[in-house]
């Protein structure tokens, strides 16, 4: 498994990539997900949300629906609760976010479609030919 991450980290004296920034995430994740994440999974959820692009290439069944559906539950919360972010201003969070997933199959798209239903964020698939 790699995790490269493509740019620097942002800034701003709060870091996700932090012990800190890892508790505050596995305690936004925590009533939404029934399982503890991979440290993997939160290294790289905390990674995005410092400003980094990501590159992630593991293995087939490995977590990365995880690393997706976890990075948008975390803005989802920031989104419903704007004044709880530590770096931004309650005015800059991003309002009603939302994720483009690309996927070589319809089967992994529809299994996507499931994954995120359970967790309560909507996930529409669109196939395009």
């Amino acid at each position: 498994m790699s995790l490269t991450p493509l740019n620097p980290p942002n800034t701003h004296s709060f870091q996700f990539d932090s012990a800190r920034g890892r508790l505050l995430c596995r305690e936004i994740l925590a009533p939404r997900f029934s399982y503890e994440p991979h440290d993997y999974q939160l290294d790289s959820v905390t990674s995005i949300l410092d400003g980094r692009d990501l590159l992630a290439i593991t293995p087939t069944g490995s977590g990365k629906t995880g690393f997706l559906s976890m990075y948008i539950a975390v803005m989802l919360y920031f989104s419903e609760n704007p004044s709880k972010h530590p770096v931004l201003p309650a005015a800059s969070v991003v309002q009603n976010p939302c994720l483009l997933v690309v996927s070589p199959t319809k089967a992994l798209e529809y299994d996507m479609e499931t994954k995120f239903a359970a967790l309560k964020i909507m996930f529409k698939v669109v196939a395009v030919h």
